[in-house]
């Protein structure tokens, strides 16, 4: 079988529509977010816990800074 015979089998078989007999319930996902609701509660209040104290120690390091400056 030549390549481009390959080819057109396969774009034959993608492009053929099929019926699809499937149901997804809508709450079939719902487990998912029970778990990642904590997950990204946690990642947020950590991220803030980090950028607070971040932010604080870059504060007092400048204001350590400009009072040695002004000293």
């Amino acid at each position: 079988m030549k390549i481009t015979q390959a080819i057109v089998l396969i774009l034959a078989v993608a492009i053929d529509p099929a019926i699809c007999l499937a149901y997804v319930d809508p709450n079939a996902g719902g487990w998912l977010f029970q778990w990642l609701f904590p997950v990204f509660v946690a990642l947020g209040g950590a991220w803030v816990v980090f950028k607070s104290y971040l932010l604080q120690s870059i504060h007092k390091f400048w204001r350590h800074k400009k009072e040695e400056d002004n000293d």
